[in-house]
């Protein structure tokens, strides 16, 4: 019970808090991709080793990602939107471009590590046998560097 109340606080200080509607915006797709990342996470990490090298699962375990993905963010989206329907619409300034901008440049690099590694465990799958396949890190470094340039963003945009 006081876990919901603590839920529900921190949604109505996201949702009506001092934040601009672009951190807002951000917060929350962190949060969803933390819980997809978690989601898939559980579901690759639940796997056999010869489950995970299987394409069909690999291909079915992708398309269920995306479907929940999409349809949270569009869930999330709406509920932001529809309380802060005065901001909705407006375009990014100058200052929230070049935030962003330096976002994503973080999060690029992230994800440049994840591909050099998911590289790397493919050239040294065969000396070393790494339990995880390769797509998997890829689709992992994808999430983890969404969710570190989001929260960069979230914390350039508080910082000011």
């Amino acid at each position: 019970m006081l876990i919901i109340f603590n839920i529900e606080l921190a949604l109505l200080y996201i949702v009506g808090g001092d934040m601009s509607y672009t951190q807002k915006s951000r917060l929350l797709e962190v949060a969803i991709t933390f819980v997809v990342l978690f989601n898939y996470l559980q579901a690759v990490l639940s796997m056999t080793p010869e489950a995970q090298m299987d394409p069909s699962l690999a291909s079915g375990l992708l398309i269920k990602l995306v479907i929940q993905t999409v349809v949270m963010l569009v869930v999330m989206h709406s509920i932001l939107a529809a309380f802060n329907s005065k901001y909705a619409n407006r375009a990014k300034d100058e200052r929230e471009q070049a935030i962003a901008l330096k976002a994503k440049s973080v999060s690029l690099f992230i994800l440049q590590l994840g591909v050099v590694n998911a590289v790397f465990a493919l050239l040294v799958n065969t000396v070393y046998p790494i339990p995880m396949s390769p797509v998997h890190q890829l689709v992992i470094a994808a999430l983890l560097s969404e969710i570190i340039g989001g929260a960069v963003e979230v914390w350039l945009l508080q910082r000011g």
